[in-house]
């Protein structure tokens, strides 16, 4: 399990992996997929979806829940205009509602991004199965 870096006074902590199971609150703000309504100024009353940051309150508390992490990577850095401009990469988080796996939402850990939850700590733990599928012609087979 890797840990987010400390910053002076800062007590390390630990960040998300796959199957950690975090409860996200309102006020928190991620990345969705929403109403394009929601994310921009010119687009009023067009519902298509884009994705962009979305603060869990008001008509978008439906986001608010439990959700499982069932990805992360370490990405999202650049260069900006200026000299030295740097960004730094940062822990990527992509959770799905652990009741409807369709509403999907990701956030940052750490770097410097404009969604960031770097104190999220997981409420539970899930554990991922894989089936197969039985073949009915080997199920015959066997009888």
């Amino acid at each position: 399990m890797g840990t987010r870096k400390k910053r002076k006074g800062e007590k390390e902590i630990p960040l998300l992996q796959e199957g950690d199971i975090i409860e996200l609150k309102r006020g928190e703000k991620v990345y969705a997929d929403i109403p394009v309504h929601f994310l921009y100024g010119n687009r009023r009353g067009s519902f298509g979806l884009g994705h962009g940051e979305a603060l869990i309150d008001g008509e978008l508390d439906y986001l608010a829940g439990r959700y499982v992490v069932y990805k992360t990577t370490y990405d999202g850095g650049g260069e900006g205009h200026g000299p030295n401009d740097t960004y730094p990469d940062g822990h990527h988080v992509y959770c799905e509602r652990l009741s409807d796996p369709s509403v999907k939402v990701d956030f940052y850990q750490d770097g410097c991004f404009t969604c960031m939850l770097p104190n999220k700590k997981p409420v539970g733990k899930a554990v991922r199965r894989w089936v197969a599928p039985v073949d009915s012609d080997r199920k015959e087979e066997a009888e």
